[in-house]
């Protein structure tokens, strides 16, 4: 350390840190940005594949009895699979409409009907039908999934999933006759 007067220590100040230049301070706020950014997107990216993970019906049920409007979606490829789901679907229906506890004015929920290339839609199934409308298959699965929905497909492989705003029921016609889960959304 240097000396200072009559032999003593001087002690040494610390140097001052130069000011960042602007250019500096620019690439310094852009990646604060860009890390803001990345969480944000990070945040979004989960919060979304939690809204699409499995969950229990108990959710489901929630959702579904808490929203103002709901969904049923039936694919209908051909005649057999229309009888079928035709058939899960009115069973679903009347115990969502019948259900003292849980009841839902049939006039709130809204029914798609989707063959391979067109999609026949009525909204609020508890009024006298006028008329339908038809529309794109795209067009009737976006509506149907802004609201809570049921999707009854006929298939050879029976499966039921169900997420938090999506109960999707899949079987043959033996699993549709059945439609056990009918009775397990009231």
């Amino acid at each position: 350390m240097p000396k200072g007067e009559a032999g003593q220590k001087r002690e040494e100040r610390p140097k001052r840190q130069a000011e960042p230049k602007k250019g500096e301070r620019r690439k310094y706020i852009a990646v604060v940005a860009i890390v803001i950014i990345v969480v944000i997107v990070a945040g979004a990216v989960v919060y979304g594949l939690n809204a699409t993970q499995p969950t229990s019906i108990s959710t489901f049920k929630n959702n579904f009895n808490s929203a103002s409007r709901v969904s049923i979606y039936i694919t209908a490829y051909n005649g057999t699979a229309l009888s079928y789901s035709i058939g899960c679907a009115t069973s679903i229906i009347e115990s969502i409409v019948g259900n003292g506890q849980n009841h839902r004015n049939a006039s709130t929920i809204d029914l798609f009907i989707a063959n391979q290339t067109t999609c026949v839609y009525q909204s609020g199934i508890g009024s006298v039908v006028t008329n339908y409308t038809f529309g794109s298959i795209e067009n009737c699965t976006n509506t149907a999934r802004s609201e809570p929905s049921i999707f009854i497909n006929y298939s050879s492989t029976n499966r039921t999933t169900i997420t938090p705003r999506t109960l999707y029921v899949s079987g043959d016609g033996q699993f549709l006759s059945l439609c056990g889960v009918a009775s397990e959304i009231t």
